[in-house]
């Protein structure tokens, strides 16, 4: 589990695809999130949502005048 802090205009560039399966929590703030193909939404404190491994692109900006962290719950698979 890890948080990520993003200041006010902060952005983490061109989305990427995720290295794994992971859950997503907005913690404060708001995020916009674009999944690289235009497609956008806005997270908001409280907010819940799923990654998949290499299937979802994201990329997140902050747009808001405050802090925005989203906490993040990676998911490991383990050898068999």
């Amino acid at each position: 589990m890890r948080d990520v802090v993003y200041q006010p205009g902060a952005s983490d560039g061109t989305p990427m695809p995720m290295k794994n399966d992971m859950v997503c929590h907005m913690t404060e703030g708001e995020l916009t999130l674009s999944d690289g193909s235009g497609k956008e939404f806005i997270a908001k404190k409280g907010d819940v949502w799923s990654c998949g491994k290499t299937v979802t692109t994201e990329g997140g900006k902050n747009n808001g005048k405050t802090v925005a962290i989203m906490r993040v719950i990676d998911f490991d698979r383990l050898p068999a």
